[in-house]
Order: structure tokens, then sequence, then C-alpha cells
């Protein structure tokens, strides 16, 4: 494996992970105030699945080793929302 496309691949693994998680944050945000929810969140999936699908065709087109390599960065980028999302509202509901 070369070295510049391991960490083509953690980039882009992690790149996705941002656009993914952070527009799924996003729309459960701005749920509850849409005109039609049913509608923000079909098209929210469906944009987030086609960005995260074509990253990931791309690598693997590639090669599967760095596909492996961007989903682990991918699901490292969830971990890391979570564990930041998890740690701001311990902070905001402090009493």
């Amino acid at each position: 494996m070369e070295l510049m496309l391991v960490v083509f691949s953690i980039i882009s693994g992690l790149l996705t992970g941002l656009v993914y998680f952070g527009g799924l944050w996003y729309t459960v945000r701005i749920l509850p105030s849409a005109t039609i929810p049913h509608g923000v969140l079909i098209l929210s999936m469906a944009l987030r699945l086609s960005v995260a699908l074509l990253a990931f065709f791309m690598l693997l087109k590639l090669n599967w080793s760095y596909l492996l390599i961007a989903l682990l960065s991918f699901l490292l980028v969830r971990q890391v929302m979570i564990y930041i999302m998890d740690h701001s509202n311990m902070n905001t509901h402090k009493t």
C-alpha cells in the first residue's frame, strides 16, 4: 500500500463521516420546526447516503483495503461525535 493512498483513505473517511453524521445531526436539529418533516428526513437521508456510497465506491475501485481504512475512519468520526454530543449534553443539564 502506498502511504499517500492510505492518507487519502483516512481523510476521505473522516470527511465522509463528518458530512454523513453532521448532516444527520443537522437534520435532527431542524426536524421539529420543519413544515414537511418527512420530506426533510427523506431528502437528508438520500443526500447523506449518496455522498457516502459515492465516496466508498470510489475507494473500492482503488482497492478493498483502502475502503476498509476509510470505513474505520468513518466510524471513528461517529464515535467522536457521540462523545462530544454526550459531554456537551452533560454540561447543559447540570443543576
